[in-house]
């Protein structure tokens, strides 16, 4: 099985070799799983971010109801 490339400069074609296919098809592999693990994580990023945002809302109320007891208690 020949694998052939045209080449964007001159238009020739050139026949890789086996062991060139096989690197040219492992470095497409390794750049897909890239790709996908890239996704991944920016999925995770915003998930956790969204997570940080919702409890430092949460917090806050707490923290302003600790301070209005805390000056209940003082008076």
């Amino acid at each position: 099985m020949s694998f052939s490339v045209k080449m964007s400069s001159g238009g020739e074609e050139v026949r890789m070799k086996p062991c060139e296919q096989q690197e040219t098809e492992k470095l497409s592999q390794s750049q897909e799983l890239l790709m996908k693990m890239k996704e991944y994580l920016e999925k995770r990023i915003d998930r956790e971010l969204l997570n940080v945002k919702k409890n430092s809302r949460e917090n806050r109320g707490g923290k302003t109801f600790e301070r209005k007891l805390a000056d209940h208690v003082a008076m």
